[in-house]
């Protein structure tokens, strides 16, 4: 996914339903995060839910519903 995007996924993210997937690219903006590893990071020390390769894609991603629990305060 491009950088703009992404940023515009992202600007839109409140509108996307909860069972929206988000990948990475879009979790790094919505946090403002920079380096990809810093989302593995969180994931494993349990600051983001378990992210999830869907079916016949490569990529992994969260759920939107999953990502707004944690900007609320916490993990689903």
């Amino acid at each position: 996914m491009s950088k703009q995007k992404s940023a515009t996924t992202a600007k839109h993210f409140d509108d996307l339903p909860g069972s929206a997937r988000v990948g990475s690219d879009v979790a790094r903006v919505i946090f403002d995060v920079k380096a990809l590893s810093t989302l593995w990071r969180w994931e494993k020390e349990g600051r983001l839910p378990p992210s999830k390769k869907v079916a016949g894609s490569r990529f992994k991603s969260w759920s939107a519903g999953e990502l707004r629990a944690v900007l609320n305060g916490g993990v689903k």
